[in-house]
Order: C-alpha cells, then sequence, then structure tokens
C-alpha cells in the first residue's frame, strides 16, 4: 500500500514540476522568439504579432553588422577556451586523487598484513 501511495505521490509531484517547467521556461522562450520577430518600438504592440513588418529585419541588421563578426568569434573563443580548461583541470585533479586513493588502499593492506603477521 505504501509503494502504490508513494508512487501516486511522485507522479503527481512530477506533473506538477512539468507544468511549472512549461510556464517559467516556455512561456519566455515563446514570448521571445515573438519579440525576435517584431518591431520593438512599444511594449502594447509586442504581446501580438505583425505580420505587416519584414519578418527578417532583425536579424538581418544584426548580420549586416560590422562587429557582429568580431563579436561571434570571440564568444567562440571564449567557449573553446572554458570547454579545454574544464577538461584539463579535472584530469589534472583526478590523476593526484586517484593515484592517493591507490596508495591508501596498498598502505592499509601493508599495515593490516604485517599486523595479522605480528599476531599470527
Amino acid at each position: 500500500m505504501y509503494n502504490r501511495e508513494r508512487s501516486t505521490a511522485v507522479r503527481t509531484g512530477g506533473g506538477l514540476m512539468l507544468l511549472l517547467l512549461l510556464i517559467f521556461m516556455g512561456i519566455p522562450l515563446v514570448n521571445g522568439v515573438m519579440l525576435a520577430f517584431s518591431d520593438v518600438y512599444s511594449l502594447e504592440a509586442n504581446f501580438t504579432w505583425n505580420g505587416e513588418s519584414s519578418v527578417f529585419a532583425n536579424f538581418s541588421a544584426l548580420f549586416g553588422n560590422r562587429d557582429f563578426r568580431v563579436a561571434l568569434v570571440n564568444t567562440l573563443k571564449l567557449n573553446l577556451i572554458s570547454m579545454v580548461l574544464v577538461v584539463v583541470v579535472s584530469i589534472l585533479l583526478m590523476v593526484p586523487v586517484t593515484l592517493f586513493l591507490i596508495f591508501r588502499r596498498h598502505l592499509a593492506n601493508s599495515v593490516l598484513l604485517a599486523y595479522a603477521r605480528v599476531k599470527g
């Protein structure tokens, strides 16, 4: 009986979490897409789809800017450097910790064997 009640509670909680995820992440995402394809002149006009304006005017202005390529290259460089540093630092931290754990196990075994010889 306990497992059935727990399963129902988990299922209900999971449904609630999905609903909250949709509310707090899905709605702003849709609003952001609508804002990206609309003219931003007044706040009232942004909540409705305006099909009269050029759909890609904002994007053509963005890609036509001469600083866009520099910003894009800098962003890609920073992301690449970040990924490489995370991998290198994690490996550099993993090796000493692993060696310490192996050494500790061998040290414990040798101490226990020495103790067993003395007692035996």
